[in-house]
């Protein structure tokens, strides 16, 4: 990846990319977004000004848990993970995060 790349999402949304070298760091500009790396039990709640990035390569998937605005930004850095929900107790696996 060699420029930032920008996301708006509706709240619901859904999008995945594949990755197979460390994936770019994942900005919430605007909302918050959920995010989750295939064999990573944990999941990511991300809200806007916040970022989140990966260890390793692998397929991402990001949903808008309200309107949205993300960039995807090339990362060298060591990964930093913000808003860890430990394993079961906000994970999902294809089903649509209820947001109260």
């Amino acid at each position: 990846m060699r420029n930032n790349t920008t996301f708006a999402l509706a709240r619901g949304q859904l999008i995945s990319f594949r990755f197979r070298a460390r994936p770019p760091r994942i900005t919430c500009l605007a909302g918050h977004i959920w995010a989750t790396i295939d064999g990573n039990a944990a999941d990511y709640v991300v809200a806007a000004g916040q970022s989140a990035s990966f260890a390793r390569g692998g397929t991402v998937v990001i949903q808008a848990l309200s309107p949205a605005i993300l960039r995807l930004e090339p990362t060298t850095e060591q990964p930093r993970l913000l808003a860890a929900y430990p394993p079961g107790s906000r994970t999902m696996s294809n089903t649509p995060v209820a947001v109260p």
